[in-house]
């Protein structure tokens, strides 16, 4: 179910698609952020972009919705 540029919403730690109460799944490609979403929650390997630059202020992995392993973030400079 790929979703690029999706408006999504978040409610009790879970991502829904805007306007439904049903846990998100499926691809997301934003100005801000670029990954999978499995249920609501955040999976595998995820890019983060500052909002002013559009420059990578973060990259990791995310398993079951959380943090994964070594993550690194940048200044938007």
């Amino acid at each position: 179910m790929p979703s690029w540029g999706v408006e999504l919403v978040e409610r009790e730690g879970l991502l829904f698609k805007k306007f439904t109460d049903i846990p998100f799944t499926g691809n997301v490609n934003t100005d801000t952020q670029k990954g999978f979403v499995k249920n609501g929650k955040r999976e595998d390997y995820w890019n983060f972009f500052h909002s002013n630059t559009g420059q990578l202020s973060g990259k990791g992995i995310y398993k079951n919705g959380n943090f994964d392993g070594i993550w690194m973030f940048y200044w938007d400079n």
